[in-house]
């Protein structure tokens, strides 16, 4: 195949990764926001809060994992915390090292991507941790900015968020730091936020 075909080939998958629409909705809109939005913000969010913050973390390998991290959803679908079955949730870890066995093979030019991935899912350097859990925190951010619009849709409580995130996020101490002082801002508002 052609350097042509395989761009051509990479772009239709990048496309499919527009499609994959996650359970968090879009400030001041009511669709939810898809996989390549997330991973932009996600990108854009760290890479200011390490600069903003003079943190001892390579940027652009962060921007790399944040880029990267959801790829594999392509092929495996995502994976909501919150409305997902329990065997769903279950066979989460089974589906995305299947596919991202899957994308080694159909992009099998390209190995270096793949390995950020591979490394971003072992978190085994501080930069992978740092995505992981702002990749926890954001939607947060998110739906707190929206007036909590997708947890009145999708029926969850302030415990159910702290009871799912609060483990994953506390990995890196500043963001749990500001995990909590937004638990701290949405409890007195809490009626207002879960409806």
């Amino acid at each position: 195949m052609s350097n042509l075909q395989n761009i051509l080939k990479f772009v239709e998958f990048t496309n499919e990764f527009r499609r994959i629409e996650r359970g968090v909705h879009l400030l001041h809109e009511k669709r939810g926001e898809n996989d390549s939005e997330h991973c932009f913000q996600l990108a854009v969010v760290a890479w200011y809060i390490i600069s903003s913050h003079k943190l001892d973390l390579d940027i652009q390998k962060v921007v790399m994992y944040a880029l990267v991290h959801d790829l594999i959803e392509v092929y495996s679908g995502d994976t909501p915390v919150f409305n997902s079955t329990q065997e769903y949730f279950e066979s989460k870890e089974e589906r995305e090292a299947n596919a991202l066995e899957q994308i080694k093979l159909t992009f099998s030019e390209s190995p270096d991507m793949w390995e950020k991935i591979s490394q971003y899912e072992k978190r085994q350097d501080e930069e992978s941790v740092f995505v992981y859990c702002l990749d926890k925190l954001l939607p947060y951010f998110v739906t707190y900015l929206d007036r909590g619009y997708s947890w009145r849709k999708n029926k969850m409580t302030l415990e159910d968020i702290i009871e799912k995130k609060s483990s994953k996020i506390a990995k890196s101490p500043l963001l749990k730091k500001y995990f909590d002082e937004l638990n701290e801002i949405v409890r007195k508002n809490e009626k207002e936020y879960f409806g």
